[in-house]
């Protein structure tokens, strides 16, 4: 990891990743929730 990044970059990186992962649950929850109403509404 040092190699390729300097530590100036650690948390841009860790910020970025954070929101792309809660980008991606949100979108799951999102999904699930169109699923449900979909098969009890």
């Amino acid at each position: 990891y040092v190699d390729y990044h300097p530590a100036s970059h650690y948390w841009p990186l860790q910020l970025v990743e954070t929101g792309i992962l809660l980008a991606l649950a949100a979108l799951a929850v999102f999904a699930a929730f169109r699923v449900l109403r979909r098969l009890h509404g």
